[in-house]
C-alpha cells in the first residue's frame, strides 16, 4: 500500500502525543483503521477516542 502524504496539522499533534508518551498513537495502521471505520458509516457520525492530542482528528 502506498504511503499517503499527511496533512500539515498532523506533525504538531504527533509531537504533542510523543511528548505525552503516546509514541504509537500515529502509526499508519491506526490511521488506516480510522479511515476504514469512517468509510463504513458514510454520512453518519463516528467517534474516535484517542490520546487527546488530536492526531486522529488532524
Amino acid at each position: 500500500m502506498a504511503e499517503r502524504v499527511l496533512p500539515e496539522r498532523v506533525a504538531p499533534a504527533g509531537r504533542i502525543a510523543d511528548d505525552a508518551g503516546f509514541e504509537k498513537s500515529r502509526i499508519p495502521e491506526v490511521g488506516r483503521l480510522l479511515r476504514t471505520a469512517a468509510a463504513a458509516k458514510p454520512g453518519g457520525d463516528v467517534a474516535e477516542s484517542g490520546t487527546g492530542s488530536g492526531v486522529g482528528t488532524a
